[in-house]
């Protein structure tokens, strides 16, 4: 199954087409059960935070039926989390109300401080579940998830909330979620399923533990639930979150053992899904009888055919979920987006299975094995193209396969390794250890040229700093092998994942690490919850913080030590710092050379429509001869990892 989550393509708290699509796209694939909503609001004081779906509202039903049709058309079930995010939203935004809980507590990662409800809240919002779940019903879905931590119904329940109330207030807010659960029972009846998805372990002395968990569900049993979905920790900070949703380099499927405990514990059907993300974990799962629905949530989103896959034996083929997380940054993404399949949320113009679907193959020479090169080769070769792949190290994956030397994001290789068993499989070649030139493209004589040659990193002199040829760009931090430094300084002048992934790296290797960045924050462009790994990293290695702050010069001193000096926006030197080395992260320049030089043996001269790109339509044919040339990726310009696999999905589609 799919477990919910917020994939924020809402208009105005509505699904929209694309929502239905991205959802459809599972059905298709052979997902049994898709839970939608990702925390859809029951009620107006529960602010959208994350492009909520609005369940306060009748407009919802008819973009929600569309939904569920879509789904259940290919014989999935689909389900929807209703909930009221109560201190877990804003107050300053939508309808600019109080956020409520059971006690004026403030959540870290929101910031506002919540009304303490009164008794008529709580009557209200009982009232506001159970409209909401007539909606739902209205619009064919299949059951409902009340979400029961890090939200509203929890903060009655769990005892570090509670405790704050005197003995009068508890007995009220205790009986709380229990309304809920029958005042939504009453109108779902015994057509529709009825479950929570609860932390059964809070990892907090004062909080909710399995025993006490346990409890809580049978009398939550009593009042007609039908299925519990079981997390462990809670969501407060992006900290915690980021041990409830486990990325790169944290264990597979840690939470086993205590969802073991709670299927012993009850008679209702058991649900669990944290980095449950290959299908031989999944099916011990089940066979083991440690769960009954094993939730593959991240896993559907790299390859929403898996369970298809499965089926007809191709395990093998399944793109795998390297715990990228960039899933969970749908924020500051315009919407779900998978760090390395580009279709999804694209569903529309993009595809996640590409067919043979060329009548007269061309000969297709890519020059570039890294991230963008590797995908262009899959999408080109499947579609029954030849192609011909140069790269001019001894292994393919650049910048990708340098990130994931790190202990912490080995997974990482898993987007390439895929993408090279792919490619070959459908008959491409590749040629290592060439370096190559234009008489090495011409002679294979192209019908089309994919330029995937990457970048070369901007240095600090680039950028006019001061003494710039002695400081280091960050690749050069990665070939550093069996030497321990001193202490070094990383000025950040990006704020991208790649500078912080450069700087985990330095911290390992270095007696003290400083990081210096003009941003008001550390790693402006990193999402919160990915951040998250990386503040672990900056407390472990304690890595000294200077923000606001610019390298405007370098200089070695006699002792070969470095002398550097920081100034802000609008001042002079502040501060002035001794260093053994000093390191830059600038992004990129387009490593461009080839492509120049192959220019004038286009037909195109390198142009590109970009509304056709976009909409993944064939390119105009130019009367002039020659290939057709297009760059993709970093050698455009300094991109991240998805853009550049997108940049290449989108022209392999269409040649």
């Amino acid at each position: 199954m799919s477990t919910a989550h917020s994939n924020r393509y809402t208009n105005g708290g509505l699904p929209t087409p694309r929502y239905r699509r991205y959802q459809e796209e599972k059905a298709k694939g052979g997902v049994g059960l898709i839970t939608i909503g990702g925390s859809a609001v029951v009620s107006r004081d529960s602010a959208p935070a994350f492009g909520n779906i609005t369940m306060y509202s009748d407009d919802v039903v008819a973009p929600l039926k569309e939904v569920a049709s879509a789904c259940q058309r290919h014989g999935s079930k689909v389900f929807i989390q209703l909930t009221h995010l109560g201190r877990r939203t804003g107050d300053h935004d939508s309808n600019w109300l109080p956020s409520v809980s059971s006690v004026s507590m403030r959540e870290p990662a929101h910031r506002s401080y919540p009304k303490q409800a009164e008794e008529w809240d709580l009557d209200r919002i009982v009232d506001d579940f159970a409209a909401a779940a007539e909606r739902a019903r209205a619009a064919g879905i299949n059951g409902i998830e009340l979400e029961h931590y890090g939200h509203l119904l929890d903060a009655f329940a769990s005892p570090w909330h509670l405790s704050k109330l005197d003995p009068d207030s508890q007995k009220i807010a205790r009986e709380f979620p229990g309304r809920v659960i029958r005042a939504v029972k009453a109108v779902t009846g015994t057509d529709m399923a009825l479950g929570v998805r609860m932390s059964i372990d809070e990892r907090r002395s004062d909080g909710l533990n399995p025993e006490s968990s346990v409890a809580l569900l049978n009398q939550y049993m009593a009042d007609g639930i039908d299925f519990v979905n079981v997390v462990v920790g809670t969501i407060e900070s992006q900290g915690k979150m980021t041990d409830v949703i486990p990325g790169a380099g944290k264990q597979s499927a840690p939470f086993l053992d205590l969802v073991a405990g709670v299927k012993k514990a009850v008679s209702i059907p058991v649900i669990h899904a944290a980095k449950i993300a290959d299908i031989t974990t999944a099916e011990y799962a089940v066979k083991e009888g440690i769960l009954d629905l094993v939730g593959m949530t991240r896993a559907n989103i790299a390859d929403p055919h898996l369970v298809e896959k499965v089926r007809q034996g191709k395990s093998d083929q399944i793109r795998p979920c390297i715990g990228a997380r960039l899933c969970l940054e749908a924020g500051s993404t315009g919407g779900v987006v998978c760090f390395h399949n580009p279709a999804v949320g694209r569903e529309d113009t993009l595809k996640h299975e590409i067919d043979r679907d060329v009548t007269r193959p061309q000969n297709i020479v890519i020059v570039g094995a890294g991230p963008a090169g590797l995908e262009a080769a899959q999408v080109a070769s499947k579609r029954g193209h030849h192609v011909t792949v140069f790269e001019a190290a001894a292994e393919p994956g650049g910048q990708l396969a340098m990130v994931a030397r790190l202990p912490r994001k080995r997974e990482y290789a898993g987007a390439i390794d895929w993408r090279v068993a792919q490619a070959r499989d459908h008959g491409a070649h590749f040629k290592f250890n060439v370096f190559a030139e234009e008489s090495d493209v011409l002679g294979l004589a192209p019908d089309a040229v994919i330029i995937a040659t990457g970048g070369i990193p901007r240095s600090a002199a680039d950028v006019g700093i001061e003494g710039g040829s002695l400081i280091h760009d960050t690749w050069e931090a990665f070939e550093i092998s069996g030497k321990r430094l001193g202490h070094v300084i990383l000025f950040d002048d990006e704020g991208r994942n790649s500078s912080l992934d450069a700087l985990e790296h330095l911290a390992r290797i270095s007696d003290r690490v400083t990081y210096v960045t003009p941003e008001r924050t550390v790693g402006i462009d990193v999402g919160s919850l990915n951040f998250a790994d990386y503040q672990a990293v900056f407390d472990a290695e304690h890595i000294d913080v200077k923000l606001a702050r610019y390298v405007v010069s370098a200089e070695q001193k006699s002792d070969r030590r470095f002398h550097v000096e920081l100034t802000g926006e609008s001042t002079g030197v502040l501060e002035a710092l001794d260093c053994d080395a000093v390191y830059y992260a600038g992004g990129t320049w387009p490593n461009d050379e080839l492509y120049t030089a192959l220019l004038g043996h286009s037909s195109n001269a390198g142009r590109v429509d970009v509304d056709a790109l976009i909409s993944a339509q064939p390119q105009p044919v130019s009367e002039h001869p020659g290939f057709v040339l297009y760059r993709v990726g970093d050698a455009v310009s300094s991109r991240n990892t998805h853009a550049a696999i997108l940049d290449a999905h989108r022209i392999a589609l269409t040649i």
